[in-house]
C-alpha cells in the first residue's frame, strides 16, 4: 500500500510574510476543541507567530472524490487560501477527514512550498482508526510531528535526512512515530533563517507544553544538550 505521511506542493509564492501576521488554524469540518487548542499553543512556541483558531468551514464538496471517499488535498490548498482570513500569513486546515493526491492512497498532511497554505489530516493518525484503543496523547503526539512538518513546508523547508526530526519524510506512520515533536539542530537553525529569530526561552516553553501533554521525552529534546540549538 502507497502512503505518504507528509508532501508539498511547488508553488511560485513568495515566502515573505506581510508584517504582523499571524498563523490562522481553520478546522475544516469538525475537530476536537482540545487537539486544536493543543496545536494552536505548539505554532505559536515553535513559529514564535500569533496562532489563531478560526470559525469551523465544512468540507468544499467539490473536493470530495466520491469513488475514492477522501477529499483531494490539493483542492482543499485552494480552498483555503480562498478562504484566507485579513491577515493571516499561513493558513493550517486540520481535517479529521481523510486525504489524498495523485497517485498516492492516502497522505497525512500537504503543504504549498514556499506558499501560505498546508492541510493535516488526523484521520489515520487515530489508534481507532486501525482497530485498536484510542490514545490521546499518541493522537497529539502524531497531529504535532505532521503540522510542524507542513508548517515548515510553507516557511521553504526541505527534507531533512535525519529520522528523528519531525522534518524528515517519513514514508509510514511507524516512521513517524520514531521520529520527535522536534527540529534537529539543523533544521532549527535553517526555519529561524526563514522564519524570525526566537526568542531566548523558545525551548522552555515548547518542553513545558510538550510535558503538559504527557508528551516527556519530546520534551527532553528541548531540555538535553543534543535538542540544543547550536
Amino acid at each position: 500500500m502507497l502512503a505518504l505521511v507528509s508532501a508539498f506542493c511547488l508553488s511560485g509564492s513568495s515566502s515573505k510574510d506581510p508584517p504582523g501576521g499571524y498563523v490562522a488554524l481553520q478546522p475544516l469540518g469538525e475537530v476536537d476543541d482540545r487537539l486544536l487548542e493543543t496545536l494552536r499553543k505548539f505554532v505559536e512556541g515553535a513559529y514564535a507567530m500569533p496562532c489563531t483558531v478560526m470559525k469551523r468551514f465544512d468540507l468544499p464538496s467539490t473536493a470530495y472524490d466520491a469513488a475514492r471517499k477522501q477529499y483531494r488535498a490539493n483542492e482543499l490548498l485552494s480552498f483555503l487560501m480562498s478562504h484566507s482570513p485579513r491577515g493571516a500569513s499561513k493558513v493550517v486546515g486540520v481535517t479529521e477527514k481523510d486525504i489524498t493526491t495523485g497517485q498516492m492512497n492516502f497522505i497525512f498532511g500537504l503543504a504549498d512550498l514556499r506558499g501560505r497554505s498546508c492541510v493535516v489530516s488526523v484521520c489515520r493518525l487515530h489508534e481507532s482508526f486501525w482497530g485498536k484503543r484510542e490514545k490521546d496523547t499518541l493522537l497529539y503526539r502524531r497531529a504535532l510531528k505532521v503540522l510542524y512538518h507542513e508548517l515548515g513546508h510553507t516557511f521553504g523547508m526541505r527534507h531533512c535526512d535525519k529520522i528523528e526530526c519531525a522534518m524528515c519524510y517519513h514514508n509510514s506512520l511507524p516512521e513517524l512515530d520514531v521520529s520527535y515533536v522536534w527540529f534537529c539542530p539543523a533544521s532549527t537553525r535553517e526555519l529561524e533563517r526563514r522564519a524570525k529569530p526566537f526568542p531566548q526561552d523558545r525551548d522552555a516553553k515548547l518542553a513545558a507544553l510538550l510535558t503538559q501533554t504527557g508528551l516527556v521525552n519530546d520534551a527532553k529534546r528541548y531540555t538535553e544538550k543534543k535538542g540544543a540549538k547550536h
